[in-house]
């Protein structure tokens, strides 16, 4: 029986979605646990977390380099295949995740606990990113938005099953009696919950095992190896891709037609910068809302177990989210998809702390968890839409300085959160700061829209 290489590589992408940043979502399970156990306060508890989000975006970079130069590698060591390997990138990653989860398991020391979640996030971006290979190999224009929303769907499979297996295996572990809510403890013999910690290590176990899976069943095609006498589809899918690279620009002018492209100018070029700004700011209301939001609802009354529900409720709605934002993508072009996707989450961000129900609150953990997809899932789609094949060669490293981009205020949000909560009781003005940067981000979308549109009329003319 012929093995369909490119549907196993779309699977072996799902899982890879669902095991990384399935977790990373997760992360903010962690701040009431580290508060109690560590006997430290909410804003040094948001550190770990924090650092998980960080670990992924400050070391997207290293990651594209990565990939790009494994991918040469193994080009010129076997020239003649039509698919690549992408075994040892992923395996990496699920390595890195399971020792960073098993130093958060056993650490007695926030700062230790801090340097390990950079290792989950280094392990995540270094894992996530093959499946960028994946998708741009593979599908053309015409389907990629379809395979992107399938395959970043994974995520909210992944947030659900780590989410019941984190909630579920702790409190097998947990010893009886022990306290799992800050508010309930009165007296200093109370003993907080340690069920956490196994759980955490767990956590990492079932991730390198699902990457190891991942990483045997995934491949890139090769278009450089194939035969001159290609069928006349591949040579329609070829077009396409080709097609896409037509309409770039830079801010001195138009790029030669058939020039390669270099890092230098693809980083000076005007989309590029907008859609880096894009990603840069809206990181700030996007990443607060995800490591504070379990926190937000335990201080407002709600118990560990309805928390634990809304955020399976998160779970479910990014799954049928994010391919529908793939779709939708595919109808409308992935910049306008991403535009209306984030308007919504926009919308998400500001009302948090003003949902005091618990119908509210579910209600805004699916809208969110339907709506935020889009954040990570098509900006490398309109990354390779701006730049098509000219850029091949310099590609993952492109998409790791987007990411980076993320950088500075997915570590000052979730901390400025927390400091703002300890300092004042209450989420409402950091959540209105986060609410204003997630409308500046939206502003520079637009314009990246407005250019590209203006760019097609000026080719079609």
């Amino acid at each position: 029986m012929k093995i369909n290489h490119c549907y196993l590589s779309l699977i072996g992408a799902f899982l890879v979605h669902m095991s990384t940043l399935g977790a990373l979502l997760n992360g903010g399970l962690l701040v009431i646990p580290l508060v109690l156990s560590l006997e430290i306060n909410r804003t040094k508890a948001s550190l770990v977390p924090s650092a998980i989000i960080t670990g992924r975006v400050l070391f997207a970079y290293l990651s594209g380099l990565t990939i790009d130069v494994y991918i040469k590698y193994m080009l010129k060591k076997f020239p003649n295949v039509k698919r690549t390997s992408l075994f040892l990138p992923c395996f990496m990653g699920g390595i890195l995740m399971f020792l960073g989860f098993l130093i958060i398991g056993i650490s007695q020391n926030i700062a230790l606990s801090t340097f390990a979640g950079l290792l989950v996030g280094f392990g995540v971006s270094l894992s996530k990113d093959t499946s960028v290979a994946v998708l741009n190999s593979w599908f053309t224009r015409k389907n990629r938005g379809t395979a992107t929303g399938f395959v970043v769907s994974g995520v909210g499979v992944g947030s659900l099953m780590y989410t019941f297996l984190i909630v579920n295996t702790a409190k097998h572990f947990n010893e009886e009696g022990c306290i799992d809510n800050v508010d309930l403890i009165t007296d200093e013999e109370m003993k907080p919950c340690e069920g956490w910690r196994i759980a955490t290590i767990i956590e990492g176990v079932f991730a390198l095992f699902i990457l190891t899976l991942s990483s045997l069943i995934m491949s890139r095609k090769n278009d450089e190896s194939e035969s001159q006498d290609k069928s006349e589809s591949q040579d329609k899918s070829e077009s396409q891709d080709k097609s896409e690279s037509q309409d770039i620009t830079t801010m001195k002018g138009k790029f030669k037609e058939n020039s390669e492209l270099t890092l230098k100018e693809a980083l000076l070029s005007k989309e590029f910068v907008l859609l880096a700004l894009f990603k840069g700011i809206f990181a700030l209301g996007y990443y607060s809302f995800v490591v504070h939001i379990v926190a937000y609802g335990e201080d407002i009354g709600f118990d560990t177990d309805f928390v634990s529900k809304s955020l399976g409720i998160m779970g479910i709605s990014t799954i049928f989210g994010r391919f529908l934002c793939g779709v939708t993508a595919d109808m409308i072009s992935s910049s306008k998809a991403l535009l209306l996707f984030m308007t919504i989450c926009t919308t998400c961000i500001f009302a948090w702390p003003h949902i005091k129900l618990r119908l509210g609150y579910s209600i805004l953990c699916g809208i969110f968890g339907f709506t935020s997809g889009a954040f990570q899932s098509l900006p490398p789609v309109i990354l390779y839409e701006i730049f098509g094949v000219k850029a091949s060669s310099v590609y993952y490293r492109l998409n790791g300085v987007i990411i980076i981009s993320e950088t500075p205020l997915s570590i000052l949000g979730p901390i400025f959160i927390g400091y703002m909560y300890d300092k004042n009781g209450n989420y409402f003005l950091s959540t209105l700061v986060a609410s204003l940067s997630s409308v500046l981000s939206l502003v520079s979308l637009s314009t990246l829209i407005y250019i590209r549109r203006n760019i097609h009329k000026t080719t079609n003319y």
